[in-house]
């Protein structure tokens, strides 16, 4: 009986570890307040990224800010989806932040956290880069002014 146990734990951790190094599909809540898979957001032969903020994450909001101006100025086409981890009582600020900058991502919302979770996020900025065949490629937990250029090179 053990061992059938240690075979289940050591076949979930392996699924775990294989999700994660691919685009793990999930319904989430747009700006609108429709709902939206994940999925769907992701066009083909593209690189996707993909960014958990807060409103409240002083170094969320300057990686956004410098990712929109790059991909704006280097004209690159690539799938790009914010996903907000505020809370209901917080939803609020990010919304009205999103329509304030005009990023040119794709807003998602994850007001339970249960995708965050998923995937182990713990601290914020946490960003994740997939190539065209949306296999993980980086995955950055913090960031710094000028971190945005080490992903533009990642994104060539």
């Amino acid at each position: 009986m053990l061992r059938l146990l240690v075979f289940f734990l050591f076949l979930l951790k392996g699924s775990l570890v294989f999700s994660q190094k691919t685009i793990l599909n999930t319904s989430l809540v747009d700006i609108k307040g429709n709902t939206t898979e994940l999925q769907e957001l992701i066009l083909p032969d593209k690189p996707t990224f993909i960014s958990f903020w807060a409103s409240w994450c002083k170094p969320c909001l300057e990686e956004i800010v410098a990712l929109d101006h790059l991909l704006k100025t280097k004209q690159l086409d690539i799938n790009y989806i914010l996903i907000n981890t505020d809370e209901l009582r917080t939803l609020s600020k990010a919304k009205q932040i999103a329509k304030q900058k005009q990023w040119t991502a794709h807003l998602l919302f994850d007001t339970n956290q249960d995708y965050m979770r998923v995937l182990g996020v713990r601290n914020l900025p946490q960003s994740f880069l997939y190539d065209k065949n949306r296999i993980l490629k980086a995955s950055f937990n913090a960031f710094t002014k000028g971190d945005e250029y080490k992903y533009f090179d990642l994104l060539k």
